[in-house]
């Protein structure tokens, strides 16, 4: 750090700075939304092009739980809604 003195004899002048905020672009996270359905026993699971997180559990003989959770920054819905939904597929 130059002294007092120092600035003085080299002309040295201290610059100010006006600082300011500036808005960026609104962001949203994307909410994946994941289609599930039940065809001949099967079930069928298709996510969309967003961050999709699916959680599967079998809750019984040829019945499934599909849970949504949040994934790469948004919640994931399971057939547009929040809950998790039960599926037979027998």
């Amino acid at each position: 750090m130059l002294s007092t003195q120092k600035r003085k004899r080299s002309g040295f002048r201290a610059a100010l700075r006006r600082l300011s905020i500036e808005a960026l672009e609104g962001r949203a996270m994307l909410a994946g939304n994941v289609a599930v359905s039940v065809s001949s026993g099967n079930l069928f699971i298709r996510g969309d092009n967003a961050g999709n997180g699916v959680y599967v559990e079998q809750v019984g003989s040829g019945k499934y739980s599909v849970t949504g959770f949040t994934w790469d920054g948004g919640a994931t819905k399971i057939t547009a809604r929040r809950m998790p939904q039960l599926f037979t597929a027998a």
